[in-house]
């Protein structure tokens, strides 16, 4: 069985973004989470500054990222991370290719779908994770502290639920990041927090949906639940 390695990262922007900070822990290993700081090779935004904290002279000295260190931490390893979409591509950007992924969120969205919302912070608190040390929210270092409390949060659901094995659970986890997720409330816009099953019954909003589904950048979760209540 492939050991685990938790991580997160912090970037330059929202889309296209490019690394700043990594945090990793690999599950044999123990100890703390690493973490490392690298200059981008782009700006960092004000927005991305105004979200992770991180300056453009806090990392002017950094070492600029290089692939040939970080690729081995992944190699024939199964990465853990909660949106792993993005946090993949990013790495992707980087240089350096993951293998295999679970996405706690999408784990999340699945196992507990009648919370109201899956964000990593919202289901610390909702699900009181406890990390073993206060740690820092859009922080990568403190964000994977509550990465891996959610994945064994996960985990041990799976296992008492469906009466598996640990390496069953992990098996399911990797099933589930890759089935398709049906939304429950818009998550922006015009009709934002509102159910799509309500907004869909109305016909501004199923126009809403056409003119939202032709809108490029879409998260795939949201581009199945336009494609489902759109041909319903």
């Amino acid at each position: 069985m492939k050991n685990l390695i938790f991580f997160d990262t912090e970037t330059t922007q929202k889309t296209n973004s490019r690394l700043v900070q990594l945090a990793i822990l690999v599950d044999c290993v123990g100890g703390p989470v690493k973490e490392m700081f690298f200059k981008p090779a782009e700006p960092i935004c004000i927005e991305a500054m105004e979200v992770h904290g991180i300056t453009e002279e806090q990392v002017k000295d950094c070492e600029p990222v290089d692939p040939e260190k970080l690729q081995p931490l992944f190699t024939n390893m199964i990465a853990v991370a909660h949106n792993a979409p993005f946090d993949v591509a990013v790495m992707t950007r980087e240089g350096v290719k993951v293998e295999e992924y679970i996405d706690t969120l999408k784990v999340a969205q699945h196992l507990l779908p009648e919370l109201p919302a899956h964000r990593l912070q919202y289901l610390r608190y909702a699900l009181n994770l406890q990390t073993g040390e206060e740690s820092t929210a859009h922080d990568a270092k403190g964000d994977v502290e509550v990465l891996i409390a959610l994945y064994h949060y996960l985990r041990n659901k799976l296992m008492y639920d469906m009466q598996i094995s640990d390496e069953a659970a992990r098996e399911k986890m990797l099933e589930l990041t890759h089935q398709k997720t049906i939304l429950k409330k818009l998550p922006f816009g015009k009709f934002k927090d509102q159910l799509f099953s309500d907004v869909a019954k109305t016909l501004v909003g199923r126009e809403y949906f056409r003119w939202l589904r032709g809108q490029s950048e879409l998260g795939e979760d949201l581009k199945n639940t336009l494609d489902y209540y759109l041909t319903k």
